[in-house]
């Protein structure tokens, strides 16, 4: 074995194109993860010392994340997420120096994928940034399957047939981050929460790492939000504990329209902030969580 001593081996970073397959036993289908961001992907060795201090590897951990921009659509893209919650997922990723990561090269087994996927919808800003999804692939493999690992071509992305529907998405998908509205109540939602900032947003799958070092997602979906009501007169702050007196039910209304509604899914804190020395405002910062099954996801979203 040699190092090439080469300049023309000095490659840019990126990561160009991210595809998944789901349906591992009877499909060779690649979806695409569309408009893709901060996408990174990092080998990393495992080592241990021996009697002498030295490091010796015995195993090649690889974490690949990426953002995706289009969040919008809500039966091609936000209720589609659940498909990907307990169940095998290979990932290919075509890197701009013009390599190709392929997770399936490295299958443990039959319809068993090479490396695990986990996903989360996030928001957090108020329209100063887009609302994204946040993949993630992880592995810990032999450092010899490394070689293996990267020996792939990137395959062909069409619309799923088998196991996963339609992802459709266009650029229009793309949408500002941030929560316009804030209602709970009990049964109905009685109380809107007025005019907030910092409106934040986050539901991720749960995962378990299992024997092959992968991020397995286990059917648990975890949702969490918060955000400051910006008004604290005797009339707002006198019902704060009437909601956290009840099993609330939350309306979480998006600023690009879409609607998550949390019917007893979430909990409630608050934390009633005077502002300092009059240079700041008060605010009450309200904060929700729980987690819920993916079968409920396609329910909570309109």
């Amino acid at each position: 074995m040699a190092l090439a001593n080469t300049i023309g081996n000095i490659k840019g970073g990126g990561i160009t194109k991210w595809y998944i397959q789901t349906d591992l036993a009877n499909s060779t289908t690649w979806i695409s993860l569309p408009y893709l961001r901060s996408a990174k992907v990092n080998f990393q060795t495992l080592s241990t010392k021996d009697s002498t201090g030295r490091n010796r590897p015995y195993a090649t951990k690889m974490v690949a994340t990426a953002q995706s921009l289009g969040t919008f659509g809500l039966t091609g893209i936000v209720k589609v997420l659940d498909a990907m919650v307990g169940v095998e997922v290979d990932s290919q990723l075509e890197l701009d120096n013009g390599q190709v990561v392929d997770t399936s090269l490295i299958n443990t087994g039959t319809n068993l994928s090479g490396a695990g996927f986990s996903w989360a919808l996030v928001s957090d800003a108020d329209r100063s940034d887009a609302m994204f999804l946040e993949y993630r692939a992880e592995r810990i493999m032999k450092y010899t399957e490394l070689p293996t690992l990267l020996g792939g071509s990137i395959g062909t992305a069409t619309a799923a047939t088998s196991g996963f529907s339609a992802w459709l998405t266009a650029i229009t998908d793309i949408v500002p981050a941030g929560i316009s509205k804030i209602e709970s109540g009990a049964g109905a939602y009685t109380d809107d929460h007025g005019i907030i900032r910092n409106g934040k947003f986050r539901a991720e799958a749960l995962t378990a790492m299992d024997s092959f070092g992968r991020n397995i997602a286990d059917g648990r979906i975890k949702i969490s939000f918060s955000a400051d009501m910006m008004q604290t007169s005797s009339t707002e702050t006198a019902l704060l504990d009437n909601v956290a007196a009840i099993d609330v039910d939350w309306r979480l209304t998006f600023a690009s329209g879409r609607i998550c509604t949390l019917d007893s899914a979430l909990g409630f804190d608050y934390d009633f902030e005077v502002g300092s020395d009059r240079e700041g405002i008060s605010f009450v910062n309200i904060k929700g969580e729980g987690v819920v099954a993916s079968s409920a996801w396609d329910g909570l979203w309109t």
